[in-house]
């Protein structure tokens, strides 16, 4: 992750999933990533996901990530769950001096495939 101004964006061609990401005024560049290695795959989150919006999903497929660098890390992850339905969820990774504990912090519902990964809380 790099630290820019808003002056400093650039695009560059060899990372076509570049974006923002915005958290206490600073600026983090955030890569979104695309595959199977994303933290909300793992096996214990869709059961809390479930729990927190309580529901029952058959599909909880990851599909994309983004991270954002704080005191540890927070994962946004994009899950489709079925049909046309996504759910972004936002996950927190403590720092490996305290464990790397990954706890999910918060659910959005009704989220489409092709809509962006934000920040939110």
């Amino acid at each position: 992750m790099y630290l820019l101004t808003p002056g400093q964006v650039t695009r560059r061609p060899q990372f076509p999933f570049l974006s923002w990401m915005s958290s206490g005024g600073r600026h983090l560049w955030s890569v979104t990533y695309p595959g199977s290695d994303q933290p909300g795959a793992t096996p214990g989150v869709k059961p809390t996901v479930e729990e927190k919006h309580g529901k029952k999903y058959t599909t909880f497929v990851a599909t994309e990530y983004k991270t954002q660098l704080v005191a540890g890390t927070n994962y946004f992850v994009k899950v489709h769950v079925g049909d046309e339905e996504y759910l972004h969820l936002r996950m927190y990774k403590t720092l490996p001096h305290d464990g790397e504990k990954l706890s999910l912090t918060a659910v959005q519902a009704g989220k489409t495939k092709q809509e962006e990964i934000v920040h939110f809380d």
